[in-house]
């Protein structure tokens, strides 16, 4: 396996890292920038075919976890994060009306006031992963630069979207719903 990273810095659309990030998904290469492993962590296993179809269909994704129903350890929400165009946000948020899903949407540039707590650990009940506050143009900048600059400029001008599933511990209709609206 490559690393692939003669093509992260070749890549300058959001469909160029979409591609490369489903191709790291699916192992075929092994650096996804600003992320610290050669492949995704072992609970993303199962998501791999959705997260890799929202790649190639423009949602880059930069984050996600399955729903993990809440006993004596913790719980977690399905969600998923990352960069979009407008119109494949509206899409988004068109399709998910009338479900329980939830956008948070962070137009170019754009700080948020939200802080929604999408993990905990029942150890001291703490909540240890957040959605809502997007990347900032200097974290999309130090992020970035070193492995795929050509594309800092589309990204620190691109949207940034979260959805995820208010329910704690469903991991089906987040991932059924968005495989259906960006089936490409």
């Amino acid at each position: 396996m490559t690393t692939g990273h003669a093509l992260w810095l070749n890549a300058r659309t959001l469909e160029d890292l979409g591609e490369l990030t489903a191709q790291w998904l699916e192992g075929r290469i092994s650096l996804l920038p600003a992320y610290a492993a050669d492949a995704p962590a072992a609970e993303t296993r199962g998501l791999i075919p959705h997260l890799a179809a929202f790649n190639r269909a423009g949602y880059v994704t930069t984050e996600s976890q399955p729903g993990v129903p809440v006993d004596e350890d913790g719980g977690q929400r399905a969600f998923v994060s990352g960069f979009a165009s407008e119109a494949t946000i509206h899409a988004v948020e068109a399709a998910i009306l009338g479900t329980r899903l939830v956008t948070l949407v962070s137009p170019p540039g754009r700080n948020s006031p939200y802080s929604i707590p999408v993990t905990m650990l029942m150890q001291g009940n703490d909540p240890c992963t957040f959605l809502g506050t997007p990347l900032s143009r200097s974290d999309v900048v130090a992020f970035y630069s070193d492995d795929c600059p050509l594309a800092v400029p589309m990204l620190v001008n691109a949207w940034q979207l979260d959805v995820f599933d208010p329910e704690w511990g469903d991991n089906t209709l987040l991932w059924e719903t968005l495989a259906e609206v960006l089936k490409g």
